[in-house]
């Protein structure tokens, strides 16, 4: 499997693999003329992970995810990143499928936990409603109100 440097070995998925070039300071004006683009850790997220994050295995996606989170704290200060990730499925469930925290409900909301007690699927994974999990994926959308859709 192929990884970046500085992403600490999450996978790229196979369509994105021949896509990089290490950064060598010698070539650094050549890159600039052909117009090669340096990207952000962001960048690198948004553009090349996140649209194939379904071609993943499950422990790649894993392994993307929990990189999202020990880096939260960084990754949501990027300029658009937020906005850019709102949406994008990629929360497993319990069935292998993936969901944006966007159609997802806040279990530690008493309201939203005793109205939806029935329905497990309107919350998080276990795994993923821990204070830490819950702070990235309030920020990516997870509902903690009740509204009209």
């Amino acid at each position: 499997t192929t990884s970046i440097e500085g992403l600490d070995g999450v996978p790229l998925p196979p369509s994105a693999s021949d896509r990089f070039l290490k950064p060598k300071p010698e070539f650094g004006d050549l890159h600039r003329d052909l117009g090669v683009s340096t990207l952000s850790e962001a960048g690198v997220l948004t553009r090349f992970l996140l649209p194939h994050v379904r071609e993943m295995e499950p422990a790649q996606q894993r392994k993307l995810l929990v990189y999202m989170k020990d880096r939260w704290a960084s990754l949501r200060n990027e300029e658009g990143f937020v906005e850019k990730m709102k949406g994008v499925p990629l929360l497993p469930l319990d069935d292998g499928t993936l969901i944006a925290p966007s159609k997802l409900m806040d279990p530690s909301s008493e309201l939203l936990s005793h109205v939806f007690d029935d329905d497990s699927d309107a919350f998080p994974p276990k795994e993923f409603s821990s204070d830490e999990w819950l702070v990235l994926l309030r920020d990516l959308g997870l509902r903690s109100k009740v509204d009209t859709d």
